[in-house]
């Protein structure tokens, strides 16, 4: 089945594909952004003659800088990101492109906020206090339950802080999710926050899709927003 998946990108694949991240690449092919991260699938994938380079891909650096401000100002409008590919993306953009807007909204840096960690106690109160600007955040990340609790337990661990959805990028995704095959999320928890505060800044027709896909406990990655989408919206 992913051999077939496989097959019918190699068929529809432009002449010159633009090199995205492994899970990009992966969630664009075969419907899940962890495919190309199982071993014995890409020893196969090798055995064939198929390689990163031939599926124009390349591996994010391991976590090391937790943001990217390429300067400092007296106010500030940050957008933290779930997830590293995502995150990556949007500094390499800032940085070799000089690109500060993205979904016509202007940002002054991006945060790396490594999953549960932006939501600690504190963390996002103590990292502004550490930067010493007015900070307004915007937080991006991916639309399943996990990811939708990160941000509102981020909300509720730092009350002074000024937090809100990056609604554009989520109504991208809700768009781009309509002719994929959105993979169920691996989150087994039974207990579902009330997500209705976050349902209603989409608009009307997204909202319904929105529901839908977090009543039904599906997934869509940050993943499937790739670099070669950013390129093209993003200035």
């Amino acid at each position: 089945f992913l051999l077939q998946k496989l097959d019918r990108y190699f068929f529809y694949r432009s002449e010159k594909e633009i090199s995205i991240s492994r899970k990009e690449r992966s969630f664009e092919i075969f419907d899940e952004e962890k495919a190309l991260d199982d071993k014995p699938f890409c020893a196969l994938l090798e055995r064939i003659g198929i390689t990163a380079c031939t599926l124009a891909f390349y591996d994010t650096p391991e976590y090391c800088f937790n943001d990217y401000l390429p300067d400092r100002k007296a106010k500030l409008t940050l957008l933290i990101c779930e997830n590293k590919d995502i995150w990556f993306n949007i500094r390499r953009m800032m940085f070799e492109n000089n690109a500060m807007n993205i979904f016509d909204t202007h940002i002054d840096g991006v945060v790396y906020g490594c999953g549960n960690k932006v939501s600690g106690t504190g963390a996002l109160t103590t990292y502004t206090e550490f930067i010493g600007s007015e900070v307004k955040y915007l937080y991006w990340g991916a639309i399943d339950r996990a990811g939708l609790s990160i941000y509102l337990s981020a909300v509720r661990a730092n009350p002074d802080m000024d937090i809100k959805l990056f609604v554009p990028a989520y109504e991208e995704m809700l768009r781009l999710a309509q002719t994929k095959n959105i993979p169920d999320s691996d989150d087994e928890r039974n207990r579902i926050e009330d997500y209705a505060q976050i349902f209603d800044l989409v608009n009307p027709y997204l909202r319904s899709i929105f529901e839908q896909s977090i009543q039904n406990n599906k997934r869509i990655p940050q993943e499937i927003i790739t670099y070669a989408f950013l390129k093209d919206n993003m200035r």
